[in-house]
């Protein structure tokens, strides 16, 4: 009697564990699965708005529009930069198809980051300045090089 019950009981709880342990494989799969196409769409879409951010469509906007622009970039940049780490310290980074996305995120991370460096450089009248300076002074150094500070710093 006793032991027929205990020994029911335990069948009882390891049939309960597999089916626990089925239903977590399961729902790990769909968070996978959802996951990785998240993490696609994120990918195609950061594409995309780098594609536009690369346009000739920036030309037209005016600079409070760029500095608008460049900090919305920052901020996404540094949203991105935790998200990817925390993928990160969960260890998904050693799963292929998790790295591949991971390093692709990165990449645009990165890509955003420079973009955003580029619209505060452009909005600088400093740098603009350096920039015609430095323009100005390859052109001399076409002409000859007795003309040109350049060759000093060479």
């Amino acid at each position: 009697g006793l032991r027929r019950k205990t020994e029911s009981a335990i069948e009882d709880a390891a049939r309960i564990r597999l089916r626990t342990g089925r239903a977590r494989a399961r729902v790990a799969t769909l968070l996978s699965i959802r996951t990785i196409s998240n993490l696609c769409l994120l990918g195609r879409r950061l594409n995309h708005l780098i594609e536009i951010l690369n346009s000739p469509a920036m030309d037209e906007c005016s600079g409070a529009e760029l500095t608008s622009t460049a900090d919305d970039l920052s901020q996404y940049g540094g949203r991105l930069s935790e998200l990817i780490k925390a993928h990160g310290d969960l260890g998904l980074r050693q799963v292929p198809i998790y790295g591949t996305l991971l390093t692709h995120l990165e990449t645009s991370n990165s890509h955003l980051s420079s973009i955003a460096e580029g619209l505060r450089m452009s909005l600088n009248d400093d740098f603009g300045k350096m920039i015609t300076e430095a323009a100005e002074e390859l052109r001399s150094v076409k002409h000859g090089p007795e003309r040109s500070s350049l060759i000093g710093h060479m």
